[in-house]
């Protein structure tokens, strides 16, 4: 089956994110694994972005890891609105102003010193 172009991005973000996400919560690769019921390989391959989960394997990883899976889908920090979630989810107000207002279309506000 020919390869989707871009699926090898996505999938990198992906993994990649999911790492971000687990290295905050304090989750080792072997832990989450094990408690998804994965192989620890399968675990490193989604992190390297080799593979992509599966649906219900995503909603595994996020559930753990106490976020919602769109948490995870947001990879792509270039993209105001996927930095806004990720501002929520850190619970940082800063960065939320800051990609709230460039995801509609205004210029983030200059800082006062």
């Amino acid at each position: 089956m020919p390869r989707r172009v871009g699926s090898g991005l996505f999938a990198r973000k992906l993994g990649a994110r999911i790492r971000l996400v687990r290295e905050a919560a304090g989750w080792t690769q072997e832990k989450l694994a094990i408690e998804c019921r994965i192989d620890k390989g399968y675990m490193s391959q989604l992190e390297a972005g080799k593979r992509l989960p599966s649906l219900p394997v995503l909603a595994e990883i996020a559930e753990l890891l106490g976020v919602h899976a769109i948490d995870l889908l947001a990879c792509d920090m270039t993209n105001a609105t996927h930095r806004l979630l990720d501002a929520i989810r850190t619970r940082s107000a800063s960065d939320a102003n800051v990609a709230f207002r460039e995801a509609r279309g205004r210029p983030a506000a200059k800082r006062r010193r």
